[in-house]
């Protein structure tokens, strides 16, 4: 415990308690269901577009931890077409992450109309705020399964 004097001259003592209240406590069960919803988004495998918001994705990995990510800059295919980025999602399986509302939607619905396999694409808008953004990632990858997210685009906020 610390003790200051006031401008008064009265002494004023400030404990180190921190104080605990009920949202900030987490019983068992709920550590075991966040634990197997992270696991759960874990087994998604996402790609990440070039221009997706780093403050979204940092964001989403503090709530998800083992959240399976690749940037596209990480990729051999940093900087090149839609289509491109769109095949190789399709290849190695990773749904693709992005805020580009009009070109990679255009090429993932041509890429179905042709029958051709899409691994799922994410539209986060710009407009939504950060925040609002990384919930609304959390609350999808938390309760989807893997196998929910081919052949299918997926504009948030749901």
């Amino acid at each position: 415990m610390s003790i200051f004097t006031s401008a008064s001259g009265k002494a004023k003592s400030f404990g180190t308690r921190s104080k605990v209240g009920p949202k900030s406590r987490r019983s068992v069960k709920d550590s075991a269901v966040a634990k197997q919803n992270s696991y759960r988004a874990a087994l998604i495998q996402l790609l990440v577009d070039e221009n997706f918001n780093r403050r979204i994705l940092r964001g989403l990995r503090r709530r998800i931890p083992g959240l399976n990510c690749l940037l596209v800059q990480d990729t051999e295919f940093f900087q090149t077409e839609d289509p491109q980025i769109l095949d190789w999602a399709a290849a190695s399986g990773r749904v693709v992450l992005t805020h580009d509302v009009n070109t990679m939607t255009r090429y993932a619905y041509e890429r179905l109309e042709k029958g051709e396999p899409l691994p799922g694409v994410i539209i986060v808008p710009k407009e939504l705020s950060i925040g609002a953004a990384i919930e609304a990632l959390e609350i999808l990858l938390n309760c989807s399964e893997p196998e929910e997210f081919p052949n299918r685009v997926i504009h948030l906020p749901i």
